[in-house]
């Protein structure tokens, strides 16, 4: 595992410290790099701690 992905799964356990285990977590993505690297470290973290996870794709019109 790298440096980033480390700070990336304790960033994303930091924020679910008062999230309900069981809840699910539901991200945002737009699909760029950034947003599918971020569904892959909370699938890794959700699933960890029994929380599903679900992805929303959003088309901001940001790029063509």
């Amino acid at each position: 595992m790298d440096a980033a992905e480390s700070a990336g799964r304790r960033a994303l356990r930091e924020v679910l410290t008062d999230h309900p285990v069981g809840a699910p977590v539901v991200l945002g993505v737009s699909g760029g790099a950034d947003s599918l690297a971020l569904a892959a470290v909370a699938a890794f973290v959700a699933r960890g701690d029994g929380r599903p996870v679900r992805a929303v794709v959003v088309d901001h019109g940001l790029q063509e």
